[in-house]
């Protein structure tokens, strides 16, 4: 990967040079520091708008089989309208700040000689790089995931 890809990406674990890995620290800061109103940016907010509706369709389509009609006039669509708005939000305060975090969403546990996997229904989230830039050791784990584990039919 290309160090430009992995800079736009937000993958500095992937550049080898420590200067370089600072340098990207700052910039995020920097960006967000300068633009401090870039959520409401007429692109940024046609692109959230557009994201958001085909969100909450695919997933109101996966689920209208079991949906329930609601006396409370919020519905289905407004709920996760609001839930993307919210991830939206979280998802920018991540970018801003200077560390690398990442996403874990792999859920595996041993029983036994068996290998087991579940649905996660909370990502881990992984601290990768501290507020210069510099690599972590290894990931530290600010949260674990949870999995909701599957019982197979045999």
């Amino acid at each position: 990967m290309s160090l430009a890809r992995s800079l736009i990406v937000g993958e500095p674990e992937l550049i080898s040079h420590p200067a370089i890995r600072q340098a990207y620290a700052v910039w995020k800061t920097l960006t967000f520091c300068l633009l401090p109103k870039l959520a409401e940016e007429p692109i940024l907010v046609e692109y959230r708008r557009q994201v958001t509706q085909n969100l909450v369709a695919d997933i109101s389509a996966a689920f209208q089989e079991w949906e329930v009609n609601s006396d409370t006039g919020a519905g289905p669509a407004n709920n996760l309208t609001e839930i993307a708005g919210v991830a939206f939000d979280v998802g920018m305060r991540i970018a801003s700040q200077a560390c690398a975090f990442k996403f874990d969403w792999k859920q595996r546990r041993r029983h036994g000689m068996e290998e087991t996997e579940g649905l996660v229904v909370l990502p881990g989230f992984n601290k990768l790089t501290d507020e210069r830039g510099h690599a972590l050791g290894g990931p530290q784990v600010l949260v674990r995931s949870t999995a909701h584990q599957m019982q197979r039919d045999r």
